[in-house]
């Protein structure tokens, strides 16, 4: 964002309860000036532990490849990448990660990319205006069914 991008914040919760963790509000502010903050949940729904793997799966969905830079067996952005590769995206896995922790390397198998700095990720992304070809070829398809 401070480098004039946009940004999509996805909440585990909806947009009209107040936002958790409190001390995100300024984050979630500026999320929204340089881009949007979304929720798939009712507006009133306050988070719970079912609503965040629902939110890792639309990050994940969203974006063209997840970038896992720390993770241990059990968190939430281990659970971002699987969801990721079940979706047919890329996903992205430091040589330091795969080093530390077994269950990374078990998703070099599936798919994940090893990487070794922002570079390697640079490599394999689209180009921003073809991102936006693509989104707006994409919408209109739908707008004909």
């Amino acid at each position: 964002m401070d480098r004039g991008g946009r940004t999509i914040a996805v909440l585990g919760q909806g947009i009209a309860t107040p936002l958790s963790p409190r001390t995100n509000a300024a984050l979630a502010q500026a999320c929204s000036r340089a881009g949007a903050v979304i929720s798939q949940f009712w507006p009133s729904a306050h988070p719970a532990r079912w609503t965040f793997p629902r939110r890792n799966a639309t990050t994940s969905g969203l974006a063209q490849g997840t970038l896992v830079v720390e993770a241990n067996s059990h968190s939430g952005a281990k659970m971002t990448a699987r969801l990721a590769i079940e979706q047919g995206r890329r996903v992205w896995l430091p040589t330091s990660l795969l080093a530390e922790q077994q269950w990374a390397r078990g998703y070099l198998a599936r798919g994940a990319t090893p990487v070794n700095d922002v570079d390697d990720v640079l490599a394999w992304l689209a180009p921003a205006d073809r991102v936006v070809a693509a989104t707006r070829r994409r919408i209109a398809q739908l707008a004909l069914l």
